[in-house]
């Protein structure tokens, strides 16, 4: 992954406030839609509850996908791993989650809230407004 590339992806996922979550329940597909926030190594932070699917399904298979952009024919496809992180943990991330989204203030503070990174295994990003198209993959 060169500088520039890396630059491109955090580029639109900071414009970006909602996802798409794909993951696995058994061995069907879901997806949900999640606002999230990024860290500078393209990480991705959510919540959500225990009482949600996906959280079940998330401590049975770590394994997601991501979808976001599509205004101004730019996309991000992204492949990774969840992993859940202790109120500790998150803490890191809290200020600038709830600054980007400022309904996770409410969410972050329910005790029934569980905090996710996910940190990135292949990313594909497409910008098929730029002539030519400007398509490229990260593999870390």
């Amino acid at each position: 992954m060169n500088q520039e590339q890396k630059e491109k992806v955090l580029e639109l996922l900071k414009k970006e406030n909602l996802a798409v979550l794909s993951y696995l329940h058994g061995n069907k597909p879901r997806s949900a839609v999640i606002d999230f926030s990024e860290t500078g190594d393209l990480e991705i932070i959510f919540t959500t509850l225990l009482s949600y699917r996906k959280y079940e399904d998330l401590k049975q298979n770590s394994n997601v996908a991501l979808t976001f952009g599509g205004k101004n024919n730019i996309t991000v496809q992204y492949e990774g791993e969840a992993k859940e992180l202790g109120k500790t943990e998150f803490l890191p991330y809290l200020k600038y989650h709830i600054q980007k989204n400022p309904i996770e203030l409410k969410f972050s503070e329910m005790l029934e809230a569980r905090f996710f990174k996910v940190s990135p295994v292949w990313i594909r990003y497409s910008d098929y407004g730029a002539k030519p198209n400007n398509i490229f993959e990260i593999k870390f």
